[in-house]
């Protein structure tokens, strides 16, 4: 594939209509509509999705997860990419052309143009409010909607936000609205090496050569968004929407010839089942991403509801002159859950260490406690060893056997 110039920053692609600009348009609006509406969901009367950055948790319908978390996230990335490698060879360029939020609020920016009919003031500020909405969206997702835009109202709003709302959108009113698909060509990562991802039987938009009918109408080159010629064959900047597809189709019916000059094909020409024969690639993707969401659904079921990290205090250990050595630990227990819990705490380590402190907390929803304790032994027993610390949820012996472990040494005099 080749890269070649594309139309300059302010000129508009033709309309098409057509199944694909349909299909295009109708998956961009659902996409729009459910992004714009993210921060509104709610569920057991809280936002549903909030990255709770001071308290660092993120909410997700009801499940919360902590900075110990993090390889769930890391993980479902994973899937998310390595599932967008799938349809990738399994169907093409279709997350450009289709879904990717660029190519989507470009479409958008690009109707208000349209409907505008050349009023410039007016499109611009239709521009700027979904560039602003974008922004209140986004920001939604960091300081709750239902406080953000009461904030805004009364000015109350922190720098913080407040900048981040007014770059949100000045970059969304400038990638949208002046630099469109001149992001995908020139900067987009994607659009690059997703080419050796495809195989004999990826379909993409081809121009069909053995045909001879073609009528030079050029409308192919008019309603492509990038403004390439795919009559000169494959290009790195073909973002396969279709359009050319739906324009030459509507040509070619009108002057009763066969549609399909223009068509999305593989290398291959196969198509329907055909497609699962022979794809070593797709196949090992498809058992990939089976795998790695079996891992992730695996770690969201098996991962902790409370967590117990261990802080030894700087002071080796103190003679507290009755024939004890005592040493001094800082427990943190965190409650992820959005119940109040009552965690039991507890300490295996040499035969006869004491334990003094409290032995259970009670902890409210997403509540994160430290605790100072000790552990005794006798002089004459104190040695340098290992101890375990234990913490579960204070219910049945049965939550005993789930109970999160953490490893503390306890240190005494050297022999």
């Amino acid at each position: 594939m080749t890269l070649i110039p594309v139309r300059n920053l302010t000129a508009q692609p033709r309309a098409v209509s057509g199944r694909y600009t349909r299909l295009r348009t109708g998956l961009g609006g659902v996409l729009v509509l459910a992004f714009l509406s993210l921060p509104w969901w709610r569920w057991q009367g809280q936002q549903a999705l909030w990255l709770d950055l001071p308290n660092r948790r993120l909410q997700v319908f009801g499940a919360a997860f902590w900075p110990d978390d993090l390889h769930l996230l890391a993980l479902a990335l994973i899937v998310a990419a390595l599932a967008l490698f799938w349809v990738t060879v399994l169907a093409g360029r279709v997350w450009c052309g289709y879904a990717c939020p660029h190519t989507v609020w470009t479409a958008l920016f690009l109707w208000c143009e349209r409907v505008t009919r050349g009023r410039r003031l007016i499109c611009h500020l239709l521009w700027l409010t979904l560039s602003a909405l974008t922004a209140l969206t986004l920001v939604g997702l960091f300081v709750p909607i239902q406080q953000l835009l009461p904030a805004i109202a009364t000015g109350t709003l922190g720098a913080g936000a407040g900048a981040c709302l007014a770059a949100i959108t000045l970059l969304t009113y400038v990638n949208a609205g002046w630099l469109r698909e001149h992001l995908c060509v020139y900067l987009c990562p994607y659009g690059r090496f997703q080419a050796v991802m495809f195989d004999a039987h990826t379909p993409v938009v081809h121009y069909d050569q053995a045909r001879d009918d073609c009528t030079q109408c050029t409308l192919c080159v008019q309603v492509c968004p990038t403004g390439i010629d795919i009559r000169q064959g494959l290009q790195l900047a073909c973002i396969a929407c279709g359009a050319c597809v739906d324009a030459c189709d509507s040509v070619m019916a009108k002057v009763k010839r066969p549609k399909g000059l223009i068509a999305y094909r593989s290398e291959a020409d196969q198509a329907g089942p055909a497609l699962l024969k022979r794809r070593p690639r797709l196949l090992g993707y498809g058992v990939v991403v089976i795998a790695s969401t079996a891992l992730l659904a695996y770690g969201l079921a098996t991962r902790p509801l409370e967590t117990l990290s261990v802080s030894k205090d700087r002071q080796l250990y103190r003679d507290r002159g009755d024939g004890f050595i005592e040493n001094l630990y800082s427990l943190t227990i965190l409650n992820k859950t959005r119940q109040p819990r009552t965690y039991a705490l507890s300490a295996t380590g040499p035969q006869g260490l004491a334990w003094r402190g409290v032995r259970q907390v009670t902890l409210a929803p997403g509540e994160r406690r430290t605790e100072v304790m000790s552990l005794a032994l006798a002089a004459e027993q104190a040695v340098n060893t290992e101890v375990v610390f234990q913490v579960a949820e204070h219910r049945s012996t049965a939550a005993q056997a789930t109970a999160q472990q953490v490893s503390s040494r306890f240190t005494g005099p050297l022999p």
